[in-house]
């Protein structure tokens, strides 16, 4: 996509989006709990997973319960398109889980605190939701840096 084109989004393409992103994420967490020998890092990943689907659930709520007018306003001037492929180019490969998921979720976390301002001005709710799903991603990053320096 050229950076002259207008990306343009209704807050239920968004949405949709956004839980797309977190769907992967989730994805990703699930293997890497099954794929790690370290008992106590798989039952981190484990619950990090489950963290990611009651907000996927949050995401799912507020895309249902957001009143028809607001779905249908358009968005614009977000450019996520980068983000979003570089989110479909990641790949376990050499650096494995921990590196891949923590750039996961750098990407995920990007993507709600550019959203977060132009979802905050249809519904403030919806605002706070993306900012706080960005602070948990944060999280999540903090504490897989901790669990990969052991």
């Amino acid at each position: 996509m050229s950076l002259t084109e207008d990306e343009r989004y209704t807050f239920s393409s968004l949405i949709t989006l956004l839980i797309e992103c977190e769907s992967t994420l989730h994805q990703y967490y699930l293997d890497a709990s099954t794929a790690t020998s370290d008992p106590q890092l798989a039952t981190a990943l484990a619950n990090f997973a489950k963290s990611i689907a009651r907000s996927v659930d949050s995401m799912q709520r507020a895309r249902v319960e957001t009143v028809v007018e607001i779905a249908l306003e358009p968005i614009t001037n977000l450019r996520l398109s980068d983000l979003m492929s570089s989110i479909d180019r990641v790949e376990i490969g050499r650096t494995g889980y921990g590196e891949t998921l923590m750039a996961l979720e750098g990407v995920v976390s990007q993507l709600y605190r550019q959203a977060s301002p132009k979802l905050a001005s249809m519904s403030a709710e919806i605002g706070e939701l993306l900012l706080r799903l960005s602070r948990d991603s944060d999280e999540r990053v903090r504490e897989l840096e901790k669990s990969m320096n052991r």
